[in-house]
């Protein structure tokens, strides 16, 4: 596929104001000028004839930057590709891009699955021992970042939840220390103390590993 899909990009990018993009069958084009659209959908559309390949339309988004919308809306309408939709952003090789986009919003997707996937985590941690609970959140939960991170830092907060989540799914759970009206401090776990002590023991247990707490 990609030894036939390469004569395409270098026809493309031998064509003035066209600037091709590909990883296998993920194809980009830049241009400048509104009717350099309808070359590249002649271009393409002879491509797809020769190898038996085809396009979706459906699935084809156009993104315009600093761009007459207008004069792109006429040139989709005249070309071979009419139902070609213009969207003020668009997601290529997994990444979001667009118009009036915050970072969140390129880390949304992947927050989100992040969370499914540490809570079905979360409920199965009893299964398994502190080092292979290592290994499986390193392979299937924080990893689901990586691409991203090789692009854009983090949002703010968004590693803090990490974290948290990190830790619910690391270690037993994770006990609070309150202040009673008496003035001590009470260890609890699931809101019930079930251990009492002086305000001078709690700096030792503060430097206590989250292991020794509970």
């Amino acid at each position: 596929f990609n030894l036939c899909n390469n004569h395409l990009l270098i026809t493309l990018d031998n064509t003035p104001d066209i600037d091709p993009y590909a990883f296998a069958d993920d194809t980009a084009t830049k241009f400048t000028d509104p009717k350099t659209y309808n070359t590249i959908a002649r271009k393409v559309t002879t491509y797809t004839k020769a190898s038996g390949m085809s396009i979706n339309q459906a699935k084809t988004k156009l993104l315009a930057i600093h761009s007459n919308t207008d004069a792109i809306k006429l040139a989709i309408s005249k070309s071979q590709w009419p139902e070609v939709a213009i969207a003020d952003r668009v997601t290529y090789l997994g990444i979001v891009i667009g118009n009036n986009l915050h970072i969140k919003d390129i880390y949304a997707k992947a927050k989100a699955k992040f969370s499914k996937r540490i809570t079905h985590l979360i409920g199965s941690k009893h299964l398994f021992s502190l080092h292979k609970r290592a290994i499986i959140y390193n392979s299937l939960a924080i990893s689901i970042f990586s691409y991203l991170q090789r692009f854009y830092a983090m949002p703010k907060g968004l590693n803090e939840y990490i974290d948290r989540q990190a830790a619910k799914y690391m270690y037993p759970k994770v006990s609070l220390l309150m202040a009673t009206s008496t003035g001590v401090y009470s260890i609890t776990a699931s809101g019930t103390p079930y251990v009492t002590i002086g305000p001078a023991t709690l700096p030792s247990l503060l430097s206590m590993p989250p292991s020794a707490k509970t």
